[in-house]
């Protein structure tokens, strides 16, 4: 039951009526409700929760410290920090850009408002592309070359009534993750549908690279995609995992998934007809969100923090920092947990 309840707090919750303000250096995250996303810039890792915007320092594994935070009037997940601003996708109540020039003192400077709830932002160059889990125009593309005057130049409405929860930018198509759509393939030029891949469940989130899709399908698990012909996608095999598959990244031929209560799955997928489990990291929560930075993959855990995993040696992912909320210490909710500890 917790699962299903978090999936609906994930894709419905809505804006908190908060307003947005710049928090002290070293305050605590008693307020945050849940991680949901992460973008690393290292040392820094810049973390969405319901509660806003939070920059942790990670240039000493053993002792994270938050450094700074914000508040958002939505509910923050998706994040691409870039030249100094952090590009935030704040559910129901828009984009925010925020100045994080200085770590320790976040700052709102710029805001776009458009229907629909925003999910998650992918920027190339001056081009923002948007997830938006809404049944009209669920792919946003905006023009940030300016940060005091961002303007949409560009929007696609995926056929029937689906709603854009991820999306993979390539460099002539556009991935979509489209929750009960399937998985929509976009001409990335004039922003008209090629293709659309209908999957067995719910599409969480997709991953792209050589010409093989990875498709995180809920419950359906894992779908392993050629899409080297865009225009005609078809699948070759099918992952099980044991929780809801929601968030997948690639590095490499190594496929890496979140589902949830049932932690993080490493996939084999050299051989796209026969992929193999390397390991599973039960995570002490809900695993949702997560950035691969080199060797570490820093993992939003809902209900305990984030989590750095060493994934150097993918058949057996190793703690090596975590951080939890003040809360969680004081109250004795954390406890060590997940395979590799």
């Amino acid at each position: 039951m917790r699962k299903h309840v978090l999936l609906l707090i994930i894709l419905f919750a809505g804006c908190t009526g908060s307003v947005e303000e710049t928090t002290s250096p070293g305050e605590t995250l008693e307020q945050s409700t849940g991680f949901l996303d992460v973008f690393v810039d290292y040392p820094y890792a810049y973390v969405t929760s319901n509660w806003g915007l939070s920059i942790i320092d990670f240039s000493d594994f053993e002792n994270p410290r938050l450094v700074g935070s914000i508040r958002t009037s939505g509910q923050a997940e998706g994040i691409f920090v870039k030249d100094g601003y952090a590009f935030v996708c704040d559910g129901l109540d828009g984009l925010k850009v925020i100045d994080v020039s200085n770590p320790e003192a976040p700052k709102l400077i710029a805001r776009f408002r458009y229907r629909g709830n925003l999910k998650q932002i992918v920027v190339k160059g001056e081009e923002a592309y948007i997830a938006n889990f809404n049944d009209v125009n669920g792919l946003l593309v905006l023009n940030i070359s300016s940060i005091e005057n961002i303007t949409l130049i560009g929007k696609f409405d995926p056929p029937g009534y689906e709603h854009v929860r991820d999306l993979f930018v390539g460099e002539n198509y556009v991935y979509l993750a489209d929750f009960t759509g399937g998985l929509q393939i976009v001409d990335r030029k004039n922003l008209s549908l090629v293709a659309t891949y209908k999957s067995r469940g719910v599409a969480y989130s997709v991953a792209v690279k050589n010409g093989i899709a990875v498709l995180a399908d809920s419950d359906a698990g894992v779908d392993v995609i050629n899409v080297s012909q865009p225009a005609k996608p078809e699948k070759i095999s099918n992952i099980n995992t044991m929780g809801y598959a929601i968030k997948v990244k690639l590095l490499g031929t190594i496929a890496f998934v979140t589902t949830g209560s049932h932690g993080l799955y490493v996939f084999d997928i050299t051989s796209p007809a026969k992929p193999r489990l390397l390991s599973h990291y039960d995570t002490p929560g809900n695993a949702f969100g997560f950035f691969i930075d080199g060797s570490y993959l820093y993992l939003a855990d809902f209900d305990n923090g984030l989590l750095v995993l060493d994934i150097s040696d993918p058949t057996s992912p190793l703690l090596v920092s975590h951080f939890v909320t003040l809360s969680h210490r004081e109250t004795g909710n954390f406890t060590h947990g997940g395979e590799g500890y």
